[in-house]
């Protein structure tokens, strides 16, 4: 299942005419409606900069048809916002509240889980600000996976971060070369389990918890963060 994620990323586009404060971002494995071929990405990220001002947003899906399906794909979808990930979410809150006169962005992330196999989908996505009426804007983009496997090639390369053994029994074993300094992990409902520092290494104790779904969460110096997808046996 690819679960590893970073939460740095580029703009490639603004999104739509009505909701100007809206951005979308984006990485490998989608492509926005409309967009050269090639302009793809693993999740979309849709922010929104205030100035020092109170605000709720929200976003939810709004369809997803499946374009092209192989009998071993299968897609749920998921919710990331600023603190942890939890699966088979479809729509969510975000509460941001900056300093007067600063900027400050909040960001919802939607993850796509899946088996190994070809899938793609046409998916759209609706954005709006609830203390604004009028500004909201819908995102389409088509989502491919190209039998991807875990964590991507690259991802793994680069940042040197392991998690094993995954199933896991009793002790999760972390191998840390991405200079992350806080472990934290998650149930599937979004409950905190365990937090702490982390070191070079790491090993965390699984053999309390109940059999299921967990998310690793570590945490770097510069507030990036990487996201495993564990499961416990």
């Amino acid at each position: 299942m690819k679960r590893l994620i970073f939460s740095s990323l580029a703009v490639i586009a603004v999104c739509g005419l009505s909701a100007q404060n809206f951005h979308y971002l984006a990485g490998p494995h989608i492509e926005e409606a409309g967009l050269a071929s090639g302009q793809t990405t693993n999740k979309i990220e849709l922010q929104k900069n205030d100035k020092g001002t109170a605000v709720t947003f929200s976003w939810e899906l709004y369809s997803a048809d499946t374009i092209k399906q192989s009998s071993n794909a299968s897609v749920d979808f998921g919710l990331c916002d600023n603190v942890a990930c939890y699966n088979f979410f479809t729509s969510g809150t975000f509460n941001m509240d900056p300093v007067s006169g600063t900027s400050e962005h909040g960001e919802f992330k939607l993850q796509c889980f899946t088996a190994t196999g070809d899938l793609e989908l046409r998916v759209k996505v609706r954005v709006w600000d609830q203390s604004e009426p009028g500004i909201e804007d819908t995102v389409s983009f088509v989502w491919r996976t190209d039998n991807f496997v875990s964590v991507p090639e690259v991802a793994s390369n680069e940042h040197k971060l392991k998690l094993y053994p995954n199933p896991v029994v009793n002790t999760l074993h972390i191998s840390n070369n991405i200079k992350a300094s806080m472990v934290k992990v998650f149930d599937i409902v979004g409950n905190q389990v365990h937090a702490g520092p982390i070191g070079p290494s790491a090993k965390i104790d699984f053999s309390n918890l109940p059999a299921g779904v967990y998310l690793v969460e570590l945490r770097d110096g510069k507030n990036r963060i990487a996201l495993e997808k564990i499961i416990k046996r």
